[in-house]
């Protein structure tokens, strides 16, 4: 009796012993998966924060490169980074063929330092491009129908500003040589143009993050653009959009075709030359050209019907103010939004209520604010981005547009006698114009570009995330983690 209580005993115990060594092996088990977890956590939300801290200062400072690894501590654990350019496959310029920060080959296809492929191609420099002889130099003397030098524009459709007669040749730059614009590809100087991505402030930026916490390491590798584009405002109508009478003269030319934003005709649907709520006149030797649902017609004189859209009615109302032009509030747009960005200097913008004070090129938005009934006159235009040019009365006038090729989006209260050139399109205010209505009386051009348009507002555009503190809005083409 007392060896089979002995046995039961041992039995139980060992029983007992076998159960708690397994419970405890369950136990330590699910603790290091706890612990394992918490720390995978804790090592991605590293990766995360660091990358965020790198877009910021990536669009704080378009600049930004690290090439060489740099760590820091961070949420109790530590992260290596690298910020770097990369080419269209993903991989850096000086790339040692799949290698990554350690040195060893990573067989990850493309979640390493090197791999991604990315079709984005980002890089453009800005184009040069500009028209920058004037007319003599001289002012107009804004007699409706007189040309550049003050001469009697007799509306012979062929005199030109030295009142020489015109031959009509449709091309014939400001000096009467041959111009060689319309060769699709060459600029206004005649020469080729390489500008396909003008305006585009880099290429393709990789950002490698390596973080560790307890012996837990994670990657993550974010692939950012620089070169984001904007959007077409709902209320540009056509090229030239205005609630008053619009005139064109002398030799100017008014073609709503789409072209590239260096001025050479592109293939794709533009728009219509002119839509107004009130009248057009056609006088001179202007020519007025466009599209009209998807049949394109060349710059001529009288233009066709179908591009040229009088006594219009707009949609919701006429917008009073730049920032009705682009939604208003309902849009984000609130009443001094463009005023403020402009105010702030993001992307070279400025604000000036003397034109006199503006830098040149200009960049970003450019907000000129005039007094009541003022006027900017013997104007260099040359740049890119937003124009605006209004005040709080919508009667402010920007005169005699001489010099300078604009390429992006122009609204203004009121508009008069363009003699250089305009890429995208032009958005006038007033209802009640203070110099009549000559939109253009002598050689300039005015010429539709969806590509110059976007360009210009990827600065105001919702389309990518903004990071930074109120900077370059970065464009994040892709994330991995792994």
């Amino acid at each position: 009796m007392g060896k089979s209580v002995l046995i039961y005993v041992i039995g139980a115990f060992l029983i007992f012993t076998v159960a708690m060594l397994t419970s405890a092996r369950i136990v330590d088990a699910g603790s290091q998966n706890s612990i394992n977890y918490l720390s995978n956590a804790k090592a991605r939300s590293i990766c995360n924060s660091m990358t965020s801290i790198l877009l910021s200062r990536l669009a704080d400072s378009t600049d930004l490169r690290i090439t060489e690894p740099e760590t820091m501590s961070l949420l109790d654990g530590t992260a290596t980074y690298t910020i770097t350019e990369v080419d269209e496959s993903g991989e850096e310029e000086d790339d040692d063929e799949g290698e990554d920060h350690e040195g060893h080959e990573d067989d990850d296809e493309g979640e390493d330092h090197e791999g991604h492929e990315d079709d984005d191609e980002g890089e453009g420099h800005e184009d040069d491009d500009d028209e920058g002889e004037d007319h003599e130099g001289h002012e107009d003397d804004d007699d409706e129908g007189e040309d550049h030098e003050g001469h009697e524009d007799d509306d012979d459709e062929g005199e030109d500003h030295e009142g020489h007669e015109d031959d009509d040749d449709e091309g014939e730059d400001h000096e009467g040589h041959e111009d060689d614009d319309d060769d699709e590809g060459e600029d206004h100087e005649g020469h080729e143009d390489d500008d396909e991505h003008e305006g585009v402030l880099g290429g393709l930026i990789k950002i490698y993050v390596s973080a560790i916490y307890n012996n837990v390491t994670r990657i993550q590798v974010t692939y950012v653009s620089l070169s984001t584009n904007g959007t077409i405002p709902s209320s540009v109508q056509s090229l030239i959009t205005a609630r008053n009478a619009v005139s064109t003269s002398g030799n100017l030319v008014v073609d709503g075709r789409n072209h590239s934003s260096s001025g050479s005709l592109s293939e794709d649907d533009g728009a219509v030359a002119i839509w107004t709520t009130s009248s057009y006149s056609q006088t001179g030797n202007s020519k007025v050209g466009g599209t009209y649902e998807t049949i394109s017609y060349e710059p001529s004189k009288p233009g066709n019907s179908n591009v040229i859209k009088t006594f219009s009615t707009f949609s919701g109302g006429y917008p009073d103010s730049p920032d009705e032009v682009f939604g208003g509030s309902s849009s984000g747009f609130t009443e001094g939004k463009l005023k403020s960005i402009a105010q702030s200097g993001d992307g070279g913008s400025q604000y000036v209520t003397n034109p006199s004070s503006l830098h040149f090129p200009l960049k970003g938005i450019t907000y000129v604010e005039l007094p009541s009934g003022g006027k900017w006159q013997s104007t260099n235009i040359e740049g890119s981005g937003i124009l605006i040019v209004h005040n709080a009365s919508g009667n402010s006038l920007i005169k005699n547009l001489n010099t300078g090729t604009f390429k992006g989006f122009v609204v203004a209260d009121d508009i008069v006698h363009v003699h250089s050139s305009i890429i995208g399109a032009v958005f006038l205010l007033s209802s009640f114009p203070s110099d009549g209505n000559f939109i253009g009386n002598g050689n300039g051009s005015i010429v539709f570009s969806k590509d110059a348009i976007t360009k210009a507002t990827a600065i105001v555009s919702n389309g990518a995330d903004n990071y930074g503190f109120g900077k370059t809005r970065l464009l994040v083409l892709n994330s991995y983690e792994r």
